[in-house]
């Protein structure tokens, strides 16, 4: 061998004529020697193929065949191969994305002398087809690893995989017989696993495909378990129905996917900065707050919505009525109670269905009365933006900030008085308000000034109950007309107490 020929890099090299030619006759297969076996890894094609092989060997569909020949042998015959090749294959139990029955290797030939000569004859055309797409792929494969053209192979002499069937194949798969031309949904490999086909399809890691799937539900419907884990198969079907719906497919398939680059373009305007932004809301939870949230729950319940998409999850529409993050929902939700009444566990993630056979007079009862309730919690939101601002733009120097040290006489007096308006029911909070977190409130303080103060147990010169800031509201379920006027000269007094204690 030269080897300056091996390295020049000026002509290109024929490396047979590089070899000794005594070497090279004694290496040159002999007319006598059989075709070379295959080995390595299977083609689509090679499956494909061997499955028509198999269908047809179980049917009794080769008239040339002897009676009782292992599937086995007859295989690694067609595909020319060793039987050992064979057999590992069928081990795996699947081929062409389809179940094998075990120990199928064994199996013999029967020969089925009632077939009818038409299908017989229909069979035989397939395989032939399928042989033909089977030596393209082979001689597709052998160029390539010599690195020589794929496209010298003559498409009129070997049918090219993907090439429609005879018309008698029509007859073949009328009768149930999966050999042969399919038509795929997504021009896909077979092989591929879902959760990886949606990873690349969305542009996202695989692990958000899991743990989506992982939820059991998509789209308000169950899903199977480890269904992530499916392969594509292509599916065996030539008829013009079939063909149809790939269409069909594929164009809602693009209508979706510019729905959803439509969508990933309006959020870079949704997250711009913008001139005025809604202040989130946030801490305590007001009663009317809380009455406003558990009507708007029922609602979703029972599907009032006509404008709220499927599939929405409780825990965001009210964190979008409510105008706050979806973690203070969850975390009033987690609580257990809500306006008095009791919460289920994981309400928070209940899906919204549009109830279709509600009674229109029923809907409209209950969309009004959210419109009152939706009417109160604005106006109540003006409110606190009111006394927010009042409070953070201190009067006089002697008010700004928080109230701290030195407790004067007229506060103890409107803390005295506050005190028995919490435990009578006679204000408008939100059920299970503790006293010290009530009062730190109005007196604009620490929460820490109130359980010092209480801790001493004397206020105006009485004695106070031991842990008395830990007291919860409880409103007054059923008030009477008494109660109404009590609670009104209450808070006369409470309001005019408020203006001696903060004003004068």
């Amino acid at each position: 061998m030269d080897i300056a020929l091996l390295l020049s890099p000026d002509d290109p090299i024929d490396y047979d004529q590089l070899l000794n030619p005594d070497k090279a006759a004694y290496l040159a297969p002999k007319e006598s020697d059989g075709p070379t076996l295959r080995v390595g890894a299977w083609s689509f094609a090679e499956e494909a193929y061997t499955m028509a092989l198999i269908e047809a060997f179980l049917m009794g569909l080769l008239p040339n065949l002897p009676a009782g020949t292992p599937l086995r042998s007859f295989l690694a015959q067609k595909l020319e191969c060793v039987p050992m090749r064979v057999s590992k294959k069928l081990a795996l139990e699947q081929l062409a994305g389809r179940p094998l029955l075990k120990k199928l290797g064994q199996k013999r030939y029967l020969p089925n002398e009632a077939v009818d000569p038409a299908i017989q004859n229909a069979t035989l055309q397939q395989l032939q087809h399928l042989y033909n797409a089977f030596l393209c792929a082979k001689e597709k494969d052998i160029l390539y690893i010599r690195g020589l053209d794929t496209t010298t192979i003559d498409p009129a002499a070997k049918v090219p995989l993907g090439r429609p069937p005879s018309s008698a194949f029509s007859t073949v798969n009328a009768l149930g017989h999966r050999t042969g031309y399919w038509l795929r949904y997504l021009d896909l490999p077979k092989g591929v696993t879902l959760r990886s086909f949606l990873a690349d399809r969305l542009t996202c890691s695989p692990m958000r495909i899991s743990k989506k799937l992982a939820t059991g539900s998509l789209m308000g419907r169950i899903i199977p378990r480890k269904i992530g884990t499916a392969v594509y198969v292509p599916k065996f079907d030539t008829t013009d129905e079939f063909k149809q719906q790939v269409e069909e497919a594929q164009i809602e398939l693009n209508r979706l996917r510019k729905a959803i680059n439509q969508f990933t373009m309006d959020i870079a305007s949704l997250l711009a900065p913008v001139e005025e932004q809604t202040t989130l809301r946030n801490g305590a939870w007001s009663w009317i707050e809380e009455r406003y949230t558990l009507a708007l729950i029922e609602a979703f319940l029972q599907g009032v919505f006509p404008s709220l998409p499927q599939d929405s999850t409780l825990r965001g529409f009210i964190a979008t009525q409510l105008q706050c993050v979806p973690m203070r929902v969850s975390k009033k939700l987690a609580s257990g109670s809500l306006a008095g009444k009791p919460v289920v566990k994981k309400l928070g993630k209940s899906r919204y269905f549009r109830d279709e056979t509600l009674d229109f007079h029923l809907q409209q009862n209950i969309l009004n009365r959210l419109s009152l309730l939706e009417a109160a919690f604005i106006q109540d939101l003006k409110k606190e933006k009111h006394s927010s601002r009042s409070v953070s733009r201190p009067s006089s120097p002697n008010h700004g900030g928080s109230r701290a040290g030195h407790w004067p006489l007229k506060e103890e007096i409107y803390v005295h008085n506050l005190i028995n308006c919490f435990l009578n029911g006679y204000l408008d909070l939100c059920p299970g308000t503790t006293l010290r977190s009530f009062l730190a409130d109005r007196l604009n303080c620490s929460p820490m000034r109130i359980s010092k103060k209480l801790g001493t147990g004397m206020l105006l010169g009485r004695s106070v109950p031991r842990r008395l800031g830990s007291t919860v509201f409880v409103p007054n379920r059923a008030p009477s007309m008494t109660f109404h006027h009590l609670a009104h000269e209450a808070r006369v007094q409470l309001n005019s107490l408020h203006y001696i204690c903060f004003e004068c």
